[in-house]
């Protein structure tokens, strides 16, 4: 079974690794055995005669066997009238370095591709020749090969009929990675070991030459890639369909690995991305599923690990199934679902220093190509107050017996640490040098291995209330009465301040102050404010004041017009909509909803537009207009942030609504 696992690993690194060819494989979920000793040494026709006998549709089928005819390593067997194909491969290239590009070679010609040496053993018409812009002659007597135009590159209908493959004539004998075969002469008499400027001597590392130090061979070129590429596209035969290329047929890195035999490697906090793959089958289904991930773990120390399967961005969840075995395949633990709605799998486990443990991923959501991360290692988490005004203590959780844990910030002078580490406490009090945002690293050191968490938090100051937003019960242009009022609204304070805030509320009279009412409980902020109180018609002043972890701000005020419910309609002559509000640029002003009186006014009144300060003491910009038109620009850029009263007069009658600059 490892022999079957390293033909695989070496097809995806020929393919993947040292070529980017876009071609992965896997190996099939059954593996067949022909127990006859009968087939130990293997000919053409016995050859043929297994592969009609043992074909397996949707996939390559390949054989091993003790020897093959003559002393070939490999062969492949390309498809006739019975339609299917089929490689052979002698038992040596299980064991043998040197022959490792073996089964990609004949998986090159599965995909079509010729010997970079074809025809080298016919005439002249076959041949290639070296000088790989040498054309036809106007006049050729080529009954094959040839032809074409006379401006028709040699190479492009000779050889392996590809102009990026350098002319070969055999490199059984260059027993070397680098060209070293003297004297030979192509057709033209142009020598390979010389060949002439913007040519090449023949690749000892194509996987399709013949080179004979076999272990050089790791290169396919540009256009094999695309002949291999484009006979997978059109579906060549029976064994290779266009469904090859639907990504639900997507392996990962790790394949093979159905089997505890050929487990591949976890170590300590590794993170392997993984999927479970569909495979294709010519008949029934046409997709099976059948994938399970077998991986080994030996325990670098004594300690209590989590076992876990967890989701990769912008994937398909899968549904796992983990099972923990000892190395004699006893079941040690089993987790299907970590909750309901979580079809992840974690498992809890007290794992001996130098044990060899053996790990199954199974997929429990059949035909769905299903991602996941796995990890071994401990389930370790920061906790703490994100935000905060002084200091604050955080700790790891979870954190390894015997470990221990080393703090760090970045950037550096904004916290202070106390125990910075390394110390096995897993507490720190964490203290704020100044205010910002800031990440707090934990270095966890278990079992020698270094693992890394972070978590963002903000050292906050007293906040400063650029604005507030009142929400149930004032209206746009800054009128409400005792039907909008509700009896309750909101506060919205920016910046957010930090959690654990309250809320001061009281309404003043305008304009001398006077406190006219006074909530009397302070407020969890974001928690709508109960107010019993109707005031009566005129102009009042809503303050409120904020208390936090990091002290108490001053009375903020928002200045707003009560008026009498029955005669709210009568006494507002028109309405004022500003957008977008929030500003820091232009401000779109319209006036609507005008009662008689207003829309009795000549257009050529002038229309004034003052914005007062948040007092309503001082005008800080003012326009005019006249009359013609209901929507107005106005350009509030260069403006400190912070609440206005937009007041808008036409004639004697006149409107306001708060405009909030950012």
């Amino acid at each position: 079974m490892q022999q079957l696992q390293n033909y695989i690993d070496n097809l995806n690194r020929f393919f993947n690794v040292d070529n980017d060819t876009r071609i992965g494989f896997y190996m099939k979920c059954e593996i067949g055995f022909i127990d006859d000793d009968d087939h130990l040494l293997v000919g053409d026709v016995e050859a043929w005669g297994l592969i009609i006998a043992h074909k397996e549709r949707g996939c390559i089928n390949v054989h091993i066997t003790d020897d093959l005819r003559s002393d070939a390593t490999g062969v492949h067997y390309r498809a006739r009238f019975f339609g299917v194909d089929g490689i052979f491969l002698n038992r040596d290239t299980y064991t043998r370095p040197d022959l490792a590009s073996t089964l990609s070679h004949e998986v090159g010609h599965y995909f079509e591709l010729d010997h970079t040496h074809q025809y080298s053993n016919r005439g002249k018409c076959r041949k290639e020749a070296i000088d790989r812009n040498r054309t036809w002659p106007f006049i050729m007597f080529c009954p094959f090969g040839g032809g074409g135009p006379s401006s028709q590159k040699i190479s492009e209908a000779t050889g392996d009929f590809l102009r990026d493959t350098p002319a070969d004539h055999d490199l059984n004998s260059n027993l070397s990675c680098n060209y070293v075969i003297t004297g030979q002469t192509d057709p033209w008499g142009d020598q390979y070991e010389t060949p002439p400027a913007g040519s090449l001597s023949p690749d000892t590392r194509n996987i399709l030459s013949y080179n004979g130090l076999r272990g050089c061979r790791d290169v396919f070129s540009r256009l094999q890639i695309a002949v291999m590429l484009h006979s997978i596209e059109r579906g060549k035969s029976k064994n290779n369909r266009n469904a090859w290329k639907d990504a639900r047929a997507e392996y990962d890195e790790y394949e093979m690995d159905n089997f505890s035999v050929v487990a591949r490697n976890i170590t300590l906090n590794e993170i392997q991305e993984r999927n479970f793959h569909q495979q294709y089958e010519e008949t029934g289904t046409v997709w099976s599923q059948c994938d399970v991930d077998w991986v080994r773990f030996i325990a670098p120390c004594n300690s209590n690990f989590a076992v876990f399967t967890s989701s990769m961005p912008n994937r398909t969840n899968a549904n796992t199934r983990l099972t923990l075995f000892n190395n004699a395949l006893v079941q040690l633990a089993q987790n299907d679902d970590i909750s309901a709605t979580n079809h992840f799998s974690s498992i809890q486990f007290s794992f001996v220093a130098g044990t060899e443990y053996l790990i199954r991923v199974e997929n429990m959501s059949n035909l769905v190509t299903g991602y996941y991360n796995l990890q071994v290692g401990p389930t370790i988490s920061i906790t703490g107050n994100s935000t905060f005004c002084n200091s604050e203590n955080f700790t790891i959780n979870n954190l390894p017996v015997g470990a221990t844990v080393t703090w760090s910030a970045t950037p550096t002078g904004l916290v202070s640490f106390n125990p910075q580490g390394p110390t096995t406490n897993p507490t720190t009090t964490v203290t704020k040098i100044a205010a910002g945002n800031v990440t707090i690293q934990a270095t966890v050191n278990t079992c020698n291995t270094l693992i890394e968490i972070q978590k963002p938090v903000v050292t906050e100051n007293l906040p400063v209330v650029d604005y507030l937003v009142f929400t149930n019960g004032i209206q746009e242009n800054g009128f409400f009465c005792s039907s909008h009022y509700g009896n309750e609204f909101e506060v919205i304070i920016s910046p957010p301040i930090p959690s654990g805030g309250t809320l001061e509320y009281r309404i003043l009279s305008w304009p001398n102050l006077n406190v006219v009412y006074t909530h009397p409980n302070s407020v969890p902020l974001g928690v709508p404010i109960s107010v019993s109180y109707t005031p009566t018609p005129g102009w009042y002043v809503i303050e409120v004041k904020i208390t936090t972890p990091c002290g108490t701000n001053d009375w903020v005020g928002y200045e707003v017009e009560y008026v009498d419910c029955t005669t709210y309609g009568r006494n507002q002559y028109f309405t004022i909509s500003a957008s977008p509000n929030p500003t820091s640029g232009e401000l779109n002003v319209t006036t609507d909803k005008e009662k008689a009186e207003v829309k009795a006014l000549s257009k050529t009144e002038r229309v004034i537009y003052q914005l007062y300060d948040f007092n309503r003491t001082n005008i800080v910009k003012q326009w005019s207009f006249d009359n013609s038109q209901n929507r107005r620009t106005l350009n509030v850029s260069g403006l400190k942030t912070g609440q206005y009263i937009l007041v808008v007069s036409k004639g004697k009658y006149r409107q306001s609504t708060q405009i909030i600059i950012k």
